[in-house]
């Protein structure tokens, strides 16, 4: 179990839901995970090797985006939501304006996490 101090209060990592590093061609990649009712997910997303890629967060039974955004190189993106309803959700990624040959670079992480 992992400890992190955040705002006054001790973050506990409960399980590691996905830990990946994506390469792949430019496109769309996407991840999957599935939320639970008691703890809250956190998101962390690092662009390590492309210009700029839009990511879009969703349930995948309710396809109203939770999050959109561009990262750029070395950009970073990390969120604990406190309340996503329960189920499975998507994490999608697209790269379009690459020069060829080239290849998407980034780290996605979804924990799920409690304070005390």
């Amino acid at each position: 179990m992992d400890t992190a101090l955040v705002k006054d209060q001790i973050e506990v990592t409960r399980t590691y839901e996905v830990d990946e590093q994506i390469t792949s061609a430019i496109g769309e990649s996407k991840t999957y995970f599935t939320t639970h009712d008691f703890l809250k997910a956190k998101v962390s997303i690092i662009n390590t090797g492309t210009k700029n890629f839009r990511y879009a967060i969703c349930h995948t039974e309710d396809p109203r985006e939770i999050v959109t955004d561009t990262l750029k190189t070395n950009e970073s993106y990390e969120q604990a939501f406190d309340y996503l309803p329960e189920g499975p959700y998507i994490i999608s990624y697209l790269v379009e304006d690459e020069a060829l040959p080239h290849d998407i670079t980034l780290s996605v992480k979804v924990v799920f996490v409690e304070y005390t």
